[in-house]
């Protein structure tokens, strides 16, 4: 997951760089892998914040369209989006309150 998200190596060469290692993992294992700590980890982290985000006063958001290849039920050309909602940081309204 590091190399995928933080170093954006797609898996196909993860999976090359295993091959020259001597080990054998298809990216469908890795991508299986990462669907399991989404859903096992990161979304009970994901629902924590969620919570916290709503208790807030004031939200905001930013809307950024992507496109996503192999959706099932959509062609390619279709817009996809990814929404960023974060708080803002106010010491007068909010006081001791960090952002979330």
């Amino acid at each position: 997951m590091y190399y995928k998200y933080v170093m954006s190596m797609p898996l196909y060469r993860q999976e090359k760089d295993f091959e020259h290692l001597g080990v054998k993992i298809s990216r469908t294992t890795m991508a299986s892998w990462i669907i399991y700590c989404a859903e096992n980890y990161f979304l009970p982290m994901y629902e924590y914040l969620h919570r916290k985000l709503l208790k807030r006063r004031y939200l905001m958001a930013d809307e950024t369209p992507i496109q996503v290849l192999k959706e099932e039920g959509r062609r390619p050309q279709s817009k996809s989006y990814v929404w960023l909602v974060r708080t803002g940081f106010s010491v007068i309204h909010q006081p001791g309150q960090m952002p979330v």
